[in-house]
């Protein structure tokens, strides 16, 4: 049955490689995910605390392969399923059938490309797809039609945009996510 989960989250390398592993395991105790965000040296889709997290990872050295090692290290160790969240440059970087095999190999259950429009991730999500990878939607418009393809287009999870408060009323909100869960979806959304 689906439900609700507020997102528990670890920015990679905040605090060094050794309280990221630490910190992951604490926070994935009890939780069906967990979200393991790469840090991003213009990390715009953000908040503000998110974003000056991402720049506090940036001073201890890594690489985005050594943020899969580490998770490689830990994930079997995890009580979690894993939400690897980045911006679509990183997975480009390394070339997204080589990004998705690490990934999936770390122990990875889902990607959330921050900064993918939905209609573009086609390329991404057929190679994810062959890697048993999911490509984690956004819900974060206000257009009936949108709301609909994004829903539709969803496997097990879906995460609820805090800019979907803005835009509508709290009943409004309380009937898309009745129609979330109906379509057996599981909804994360901020604390």
């Amino acid at each position: 049955m689906s439900k609700t989960y507020p997102i528990k989250r670890v920015v990679a390398f905040e605090k060094g490689k050794e309280n990221t592993a630490e910190e992951l395991l604490q926070k994935a105790q009890g939780e069906k995910y967990i979200e393991l965000l790469v840090p991003f040296s213009d990390p715009i889709a953000e908040s503000p605390e998110l974003q000056d997290a991402s720049v506090r990872a940036m001073e201890y050295p890594h690489t985005t392969e050594d943020i899969l090692n580490l998770l490689k290290e830990v994930s079997s160790k995890l009580d979690a399923k894993v939400i690897l969240s980045i911006y679509s440059n990183t997975a480009y970087a390394i070339g997204y059938e080589k990004f998705c095999k690490c990934a999936k190999d770390a122990g990875v259950f889902a990607l959330n490309i921050k900064d993918m429009p939905f209609a573009e991730k086609g390329e991404i999500k057929q190679i994810a797809d062959a890697c048993d990878l999911l490509i984690m939607n956004t819900l974060a418009t206000s257009r009936p039609d949108a709301l609909s393809a994004v829903v539709s287009d969803s496997q097990e999870v879906i995460y609820l945009s805090p800019a979907m408060y803005a835009k509508y009323s709290k009943d409004a909100l309380e009937e898309i996510v009745a129609d979330i869960l109906y379509h057996d979806l599981d909804v994360l959304v901020e604390n």
